[in-house]
């Protein structure tokens, strides 16, 4: 699942897009101590096919489940900020 959004700085929160069983993924390079996604880069999938990116570059403020998860559609997964 690809997210849309026009912010360019700010947070959003990033749902499950179906319900399922959610893993949680590593960002391909480390920052630092902030693990920090590229726009477009999978932050998360739901039982292996649906794939939840980074909107934009940016890191995870709160991880709202723990991975292996069970989760309802529209649960909240993570916090997600938006560097600017």
């Amino acid at each position: 699942m690809s997210v849309a959004t026009e912010r360019r700085a700010g947070t959003v929160i990033l749902a499950a897009p179906i319900a399922g069983r959610v893993r949680l993924h590593p960002p391909k390079t480390l920052c630092g101590e902030l693990e920090v996604f590229e726009g477009g880069e999978t932050f998360a999938d739901i039982d292996g096919s649906a794939l939840i990116e980074a909107p934009a570059r940016g890191f995870v403020v709160r991880a709202h489940v723990i991975d292996g998860a069970l989760v309802a559609e529209g649960t909240p997964i993570a916090t997600f900020s938006l560097k600017a």
